[in-house]
C-alpha cells in the first residue's frame, strides 16, 4: 500500500513538475519565483523518496516506512501549494490582431475565390531549461552515506559515514541551498579537521549557521559526537 501511494505521488509530482517548469519560462514574476523554489524542493523530495523505496524493498526497518510516509505527506503539501500558486499566477495576454481594411475597389477580370489571410500564430519563445545537476549531485551523496535512515553509524570511518541518508538530504536542502557537491566538500574538510574546535570554525565560516535553525543545531551535535 505504501509503495502504491509513493508511486502515485511520484507520478503526480512529475506531471506538475514539467507543466510548471515550462510555464515559468514565459512568465517572470514574484509568484513564479516562489513556484521555482517549490519545484526545487519537490525535486529533492522525489529523489529522496526514490532512495527510500529502494531501501524499503531490501530492509524491513520500520523507521524507513515512517520516514517515507512523512516524505509523501510533505510532497503532497508542496504540490498543493504549487497548484495554488499556479492558479494565482497571471496569464500572458495576447493583444488582439488588427483587422485588415476591407477592399472596396472592384476587380476586373475573372473572379477567383479570395482566401482570407491568416497571420501566423504568435509563439512565446521559451528558453531551454538548464540541465539540472541536482539529481546527479544527490547520487554522490547517496553513494557516500549510510543506506539506513535516522540512524548514525558509531564508530564511523569518516564523517560522511556518520551522516544518515535522511539527514544528508535535509542538510543539503536547509544548510547548503540544494548544492550537494558543496556539502560533500565541506564534510570532507570537517572530517579532516584535527579537533572539534577547528571543525566548528570551518563549519561557521562555510555555512554561517543560525542558532535557531534546527538543521544547523543537529549538524553541530553530530560534529560533537563524531569528535568525542
Amino acid at each position: 500500500m505504501l509503495y502504491l501511494s509513493a508511486k502515485v505521488t511520484l507520478l503526480f509530482a512529475f506531471r506538475y513538475f514539467f507543466i510548471i517548469y515550462f510555464y515559468i519560462c514565459s512568465v517572470n514574476t514574484d509568484c513564479v519565483k516562489d513556484m521555482q523554489t517549490l519545484l526545487n524542493d519537490i525535486e529533492l523530495d522525489i529523489q529522496e523518496l526514490k532512495c527510500l523505496m529502494q531501501a524499503i524493498s531490501s530492509d524491513a526497518n520500520p523507521t524507513l516506512k515512517i520516514v517515507a510516509k512523512r516524505n509523501i505527506q510533505q510532497m503532497k503539501a508542496r504540490l498543493e501549494a504549487l497548484q495554488e500558486l499556479l492558479e494565482e499566477a497571471p496569464t500572458a495576454v495576447v493583444p488582439p490582431l488588427e483587422e485588415l481594411p476591407a477592399v472596396t475597389t472592384p476587380l476586373t477580370g475573372p473572379a477567383f475565390p479570395v482566401e482570407p489571410v491568416v497571420p501566423d500564430t504568435m509563439k512565446l519563445d521559451c528558453e531551454e531549461p538548464e540541465t539540472v545537476h541536482t539529481a546527479e549531485a544527490l547520487q554522490t551523496v547517496v553513494a557516500s552515506v549510510s543506506p539506513i535512515l535516522a540512524e548514525r553509524i558509531k564508530p564511523a570511518k569518516d564523517l560522511r559515514h556518520a551522516i544518515s541518508l535522511n539527514d544528508s538530504f535535509r542538510f543539503v536542502r536547509e544548510l547548503f541551498a540544494g548544492d550537494a557537491a558543496r556539502m560533500n566538500e565541506v564534510v570532507r574538510r570537517l572530517g579532516e579537521a584535527p579537533s572539534l574546535d577547528k571543525a566548528m570554525d570551518i563549519f561557521a565560516s562555510e555555512v554561517h549557521p543560525d542558532e535557531e535553525n534546527e538543521a544547523a543545531v543537529d549538524f553541530m551535535e553530530l560534529l560533537k559526537k563524531y569528535f568525542s
